[in-house]
């Protein structure tokens, strides 16, 4: 019986320190969306483009209306996702990631509630602006 449960807690044991793979910037690089609908009505649609030259294009709908688009550089380091947006100014938080199968899930870094999941995608062509 003693030998089981060494045996079962063992198990465990190397299951549990088994090393996590590691992600590269490489690994962001692509076209990711994201659909939120609240309670309240209200929507967030947001379409971002992670380019290999560390640059990046994002189209956000909050509400109604059309598409605001903004542009700037990003970058990741171990899980880390943060970024500059064209004039200079750093985005309000960088995100921690993690990759799941064709999809990224971004917690916001200062309230780590904040979840938000992309989804591999082709951004239509009638936002894209270059």
């Amino acid at each position: 019986m003693k030998k089981l449960a060494f045996l079962i807690i063992s198990a465990l044991l190397l299951f549990a320190c088994e090393k996590q793979p590691e992600f590269k910037s490489e690994d962001l690089v692509g076209e990711w969306h994201h659909h939120s609908e609240y309670e309240e009505g209200s929507v967030v649609d947001v379409y971002v483009a992670f380019e290999k030259d560390g640059s990046f294009r994002l189209y956000q709908l909050i509400g109604e209306g059309r598409y605001t688009f903004y542009s700037g550089s990003w970058s990741f380091e171990g899980d880390l996702l943060s970024g500059t947006y064209e004039d200079g100014c750093a985005w309000a938080s960088s995100y921690r990631v993690e990759f799941l199968q064709d999809a990224l899930l971004l917690r916001c870094s200062l309230h780590p509630e904040e979840e938000y999941l992309y989804l591999a995608c082709t951004i239509p062509t009638d936002l894209v602006i270059y």
